[in-house]
């Protein structure tokens, strides 16, 4: 590397490292990944260009005036976009996709040509410079912005530092970062520090772009964001987006790789190749800091709540087919569409093709995005990817549906090849990791002839023959309705797979990964399944884009496209496979039929790229800030309005009447110095119910961590059985017996009651996802069965009232007796119990007890509770451990533990009445007398019959229904 090739990369890092240091400000304040802070100074950019060459302003008055435009941008985002989003507590996740938004509408703005110079002066003269000084190091000659950069980045960075550590300002923010919570205690208002820190990011952005400029050849706003934010990301993820030297210095790192990968090779491609390796290698290597930053995150999906039909209305002809009558309407809609007159020209029919592709295009990123919880920003690159398959394949005389398969699976190796980071690396790495994608396939993947075409044409293709013997029909009405049929196709295939056992646990992994490795689910496997998923259909909807083009080239595939379907299932609600469809619809529908019609008004933006990134961000703006659950929440909360009126007016419906099962030996974990298990050893024989106490903060949460696998220790040994557990994973664990609830019985959000039973089913009922996706008949005879037995576990367990509700809508007791539920159907061999009667109400914690006998006799299971209700622990238990700071101290019947001098100083206190009454109330607890008596009596025969179900009655035997009691707050027992 010559030393001029070394100071042009210097440079170039520093404007990296000084976007990179921009996003590091808002990560730390708002706690999400701002995808729209490289755009937030495009059109500054832009400006500068245009007051310089068109008006003839001075360059260091124009730098002046558009520089405070990026601060004006930054401020607006933050009040009328980030604000109501925060304020209602969304995640992390939806603010990143309502900031991709935000960089639509910047892009489409820059695309009206408004704030752009005149394009034949601007190749002429080049971007503006600040003055026309130029030096010579080695073979490469720094222009006058070079130059600006040397001595204005080091400046910023410096005052930057000097605020942060220095001014009232600049301690709050820093304050905020560090613990939001004492920080508003303290008087410091989020808004304040918010609004501080997206003005300066957006004069950051100004700077950035506007220096950053005239290193490209030929300027073009619209460009300018997408590149600049991947080599900032690498900046920021250099620096696990919390640290503003650590960004500073990961932008000169990759602004050096840039600039020696361009002289080296001499081609800009494999330029964005080598970082782009670099940015992925970044992210591995850091990833237990990014993994950390990001813990939080959050899924993007808010699930809408199930529909609720009424009784009195379920009869009702048009409530009991409302889905397949919704269903014909659509599929009518599609193929009356291209026979509509104004539709019929090779033109339209082109465009309504184009539609179809655009819509299994969103159907692809809902898998990706709705259900699995990961954002793309690449997915028209790895529709490029099955477009240039199918273009080779299609030109060797292959018939179209045969290509669907070998472009699919092109898709879905990509897909997975990016994704593999993301499933390493927690957080939302795939957006950074596809964005890379979406900018490296057109610049060079595209351009090889061995996968793409070397020229610049790309590849011409023949229209492709349907089948042997069936010829090459030209028109376009064909290729509709091939796409058509594709389309439907993979819809109904989705729906399927989402109503069995494999849709299920997708969500689950995506709600809440530990509860789901806890039911022998491998929440990697799954993530890399559901992302091979979106990435094979992306690959088919490539060959539907070669067949109607007829014609593949990488200019067709540009990095802003990537942006602008990423809108589509957002705005059709995420999740949703009818409303991605149908947004798709929506959405190209606009951009091809009505918007050349604003042509005369607006100029050229009507119909072209800058229209759909501005249709598209404001709409993904609009849906996530007011109607998060987009197109299908609004149907459906038409349709439930619907439902509630005729409800009201419709007459009433009558009312029909030796060895030990766990061994810990001594078991040894440490947090950063903090000892928090010291030796712990218990052991739980057959059929015991044995409790773990403690004071907070003992270790008791700790070691069921450990015994479940969610925590490997430094040393000791966990055995179920005669099996060693040590170095088994979670989901092993579940499957070989090691049930597992948690304290705050989180469950799965997006999934019913019901669902979640079934998916505690997991090991019983599996099914692969193509089987679902076919509705093939052993899935259908399984999904039968898992129904039955999670529908006979609700109803004894007294939840019917529940079944299918969202677990998110559930209070505390009941989310924890659908928790247990869900360990009944799982039946384990040893089942770990964390609070499980924290949040239930005092009468049904007192009746906990022979619930918990009678799940331990009919599934002749092992129990270890931990527990703070010491009257329920002690007349519960067999034995009982004591444990203080990881180590346990004694260990016994209850009465001998609670007699141990250690734990009464440490635990139970010195207060000989409070002793006393642990040993009244425990006793009084196994009595038999009044409410409390028939209250227990009932709740073993629920139980006792819900364990029965779970282990699979013989079929013809039959069971009296259990009416289900529930306290007064509305909680089942």
């Amino acid at each position: 590397m010559n030393a001029g090739t070394l100071v042009l990369g210097i440079l170039n890092g520093l404007n990296v490292g000084l976007l990179g240091i921009g996003l590091v400000l808002v990560f730390k304040s708002n706690r999400f990944l701002n995808l729209a802070h490289a755009q937030l100074g495009a059109l500054s950019a832009q400006l500068v260009a245009k007051l310089v060459i068109d008006d003839g302003w001075n360059w260091w008055v124009a730098f002046f005036t558009c520089v405070p435009l990026g601060i004006v941008i930054g401020l607006a985002v933050d009040r009328w976009v980030i604000r109501p989003l925060r304020e209602r507590s969304a995640s992390t996740a939806s603010l990143l996709l309502v900031s991709v938004g935000v960089t639509e509408v910047l892009v489409g703005i820059s695309a009206f040509g408004v704030t752009s110079a005149d394009p034949a002066q601007l190749v002429r003269r080049g971007y503006p410079l600040p003055f026309g000084t130029t030096v010579r190091v080695g073979d490469v000659v720094l222009n006058g912005a070079d130059l600006l950069v040397v001595a204005v980045v080091p400046l910023l960075v410096i005052a930057l530092s000097s605020f942060l550590r220095w001014t009232a300002a600049g301690k709050s923010i820093r304050a905020a970062a560090s613990n939001p919570d004492a920080a508003r205690l303290c008087g410091v208002s989020p808004r304040r520090v918010s609004a501080v820190v997206w003005g300066l990011a957006g004069g950051i952005s100004a700077i950035t772009a506007i220096l950053q400029a005239p290193a490209q050849s030929s300027f073009d706003a619209t460009a300018l964001g997408p590149d600049l934010l991947l080599f900032a990301l690498g900046a920021a993820a250099f620096g696990g987006f919390t640290s503003i030297s650590g960004a500073l210095v990961g932008g000169l790192l990759i602004g050096v790789a840039n600039q020696f990968a361009l002289g080296v090779t001499a081609d800009g491609g494999i330029a964005h190749l080598i970082v782009f390796g670099l940015i992925v290698a970044i992210v591995v290597f850091r990833g237990r800091i990014i993994g950390h930053a990001f813990a939080s995150s959050g899924a993007a999906v808010t699930e809408r709540a199930p529909l609720r039909i009424p009784e009195a209305v379920r009869t009702l002809p048009i409530v009991r087919w409302y889905r397949p009558l919704g269903v014909s309407v659509l599929v009518a809609v599609g193929l009356l569409l291209p026979l509509v007159p104004v539709w019929t020209s090779e033109g339209h029919r082109f465009q309504l093709s184009l539609i179809m592709v655009y819509a299994l295009c969103a159907v692809s990123l809902t898998i990706a995005i709705g259900w699995a919880g990961q954002i793309s920003l690449g997915q028209f690159a790895v529709l490029g990817a099955g477009a240039f398959v199918a273009g080779h394949l299609l030109a060797n005389g292959w018939s179209l549906p045969f290509v669907l398969i070998p472009a699919g699976i092109a898709g879905a190796m990509l897909m997975v090849l990016v994704g593999l980071p993301a499933v390493r690396v927690p957080g939302l790495t795939l957006a950074v990791t596809t964005l890379g994608l979406a900018l490296v396939c057109p610049a060079w993947l595209f351009r090889q002839s061995w996968f793409g075409s070397d020229a610049s044409f790309g590849i011409v293709l023949q229209p492709p023959a349907l089948a042997r013997g069936v010829g090459h029909p030209e028109g376009q009405l064909v290729v509709y309705y091939f796409s058509l049929v594709v389309l439907a196709g993979c819809a109904f295939g989705l729906a399927a797979l989402r109503r069995t056992q494999a849709g299920r646990v997708i969500i689950a992994v995506r709600d809440n990964e530990r509860a789901a490795s806890s039911f022998s689910v491998t929440p990697a496997t799954v993530k890399v399944a559901a992302l091979a998923l979106s990435g094979f259909l992306a690959g088919m909807a490539g060959v539907l884009w070669a067949d109607a083009w007829r014609a593949v080239s990488f200019t067709q595939f540009q990095p802003t496209l990537s942006l602008a379907v990423l809108a589509l299932p957002v705005i059709g609600g995420l999740g949703s496979i009818t409303g991605a469809i149908v947004a798709a619809a929506v959405f190209y529908t606009l951009t091809f039929f009505v918007a050349p019609h604003l042509t005369p008004y607006f100029g050229p933006l009507g119909g072209s790229l800058g229209f759909q990134l501005l249709l598209g961000g404001v709409g993904l703006i609009v849906t996530v800030v007011r109607t998060p659950h987009g197109l299908a929440g609004v149907a459906q909360d038409w349709w439930q309005r619907r439902l509630d009126i005729w409800a009201v007016t419709a007459p009433p419906v009558p009312d029909p009447t030796d060895t030990p099962a766990l061994v810990v030996r001594e078991v040894s974990l440490s947090f950063g110095g903090i000892c928090a298990l010291d030796d712990a050893s218990i052991d739980v024989r057959p059929g015991e119910i044995v409790g773990l106490i403690g004071p907070n903060c003992a270790g008791k949460s700790t070691l069921l961590n450990v015994i479940s696998g969610r925590l490997r220790p430094e040393h000791g040994v966990v055995t179920l059985g005669a099996l060693d557990l040590s170095d088994l994973p979670t989901e092993v664990r579940a499957a070989l017996g090691v049930g597992r609830t948690f304290q705050d019985a989180h469950l799965f959000p997006g999934l019913t009651v019901t669902e979640t039973i079934q998916v505690a089913m997991a090991k019983r009922y599996r099914s692969s996802m193509l089987a679902s996706s076919v509705g093939a008949p052993w899935v259908r005879q399984a999904e039968a069965q898992n129904m039955r037995s999670a529908r006979e576990v609700i109803d004894r367990l007294g939840l019917s009232d529940w079944s299918d509700a969202l677990t998110a809508e559930l209070s505390t007791g009941t989310r924890r007796i659908c928790d247990l539920a869900a360990q009944v159907a799982a039946q384990p061999r040893v089942l770990l119990l964390d609070e499980p009667t924290a949040g239930v109400a005092q009468r049904e914690a007192e009746a906990f007890g022979p619930v918990l006998r009678r799940i331990r006799d009919e599934l002749d299971c092992s129990i270890l509770i931990v527990e703070h209700d010491m009257p329920l622990l002690m007349g519960l238990c067999d034995r009982v451990y004591a444990m203080v700071a990881g180590r346990v101290i004694a260990s016994g019947t209850p009465g001998e533990v609670t007699a141990d001098p250690r734990v009464i100083a440490s635990y139970l206190g010195t207060d000989e009445v409070a002793i006393a009454r642990s040993g009244s109330t425990a006793a009084a607890n196994g009595a038999v007398n009044g409410d409390t008596a028939v209250r227990s009596t009932t709740l073993e025969r629920e139980a006792g019959a819900a364990v029965a179900v779970a282990q699979r009655p013989r079929a013809g035997r039959r069971r009296e229904p259990l009416r289900a009691r529930r306290s007064g707050d509305g909680n089942p027992p």
